[in-house]
């Protein structure tokens, strides 16, 4: 495991910092280290105000406040907030976008099972009329497969965004269970189970761009479909 000064040096970078910022902008953020083998989730400065990003002073400061803890990770709900304020979080109507993503989680010796996967998943987004809005990142053990937010109709407003998120990710999820099984079956990795999982919930966060993996050296890193 690389040390803390070089993880940094990676999060200090301008090309890094830019990307982090401008997709957290909005989200809700959390940092992660661990102690002991615990992993350590921080969601609030020591003020008990929740953490955020929305330019570059905003981020340098969390690396002036938590560097003690030396933490490797950085996630953003999949929420998109008109504020991020602690007495407005939970607040439905405080919730502008969801952002859908399917989570697939494997081991590095499925990583083909991984592509073929989140590929198939792709495929069926495409037979249903979505194509361009879906991205894909890398997340150091698995992939995970976002719809961009800002991509459905304005005829669905009556209905939540969470709501919406939830039944897209789900109805994807059944249509192609049948060709999902048939791959996940291939899988061999003994270390963890091999998953594809609906994870949709009010704060569910996700690894953001070129965030290091938890305890890989590894980035996360994004990519279109036709690049899987």
């Amino acid at each position: 495991m690389i040390e803390w000064s070089e993880i940094k040096n990676h999060y200090m970078k301008p090309e890094v910092m830019n990307e982090i910022i401008e997709y957290s902008k909005n989200r809700w953020v959390a940092l992660e280290t661990s102690r002991l083998d615990q992993r350590i989730f921080i969601r609030y400065d020591k003020e008990k105000k929740p953490l955020k990003i929305s330019n570059e002073e905003e981020y340098k400061s969390l690396f002036v406040k938590f560097s003690y803890l030396k933490f490797r990770t950085i996630y953003a709900t999949i929420n998109v907030y008109n504020e991020i304020e602690e007495s407005k979080l939970k607040d439905l109507n405080n919730i502008k976008y969801v952002t859908p993503i399917f989570d697939i989680d494997g081991t590095l010796e499925d990583f083909e099972i991984i592509k073929n996967v989140a590929e198939i998943i792709v495929s069926y987004l495409e037979k249903y009329g979505i194509y361009k809005s879906v991205y894909l990142k890398w997340s150091g053990r698995g992939i995970h497969v976002h719809i961009n937010e800002k991509a459905f109709s304005e005829s669905l407003k009556k209905y939540h965004p969470l709501d919406i998120a939830f039944s897209v990710v789900d109805f994807i999820l059944k249509k192609a269970k049948d060709d999902l099984e048939k791959e996940i079956s291939k899988a061999k990795g003994k270390s963890r189970e091999f998953k594809v999982e609906n994870k949709i919930d009010i704060q569910r966060v996700f690894t953001v761009p070129l965030s290091f993996h938890r305890f890989l050296d590894y980035v996360c890193v994004v990519f279109k479909p036709n690049d899987i």
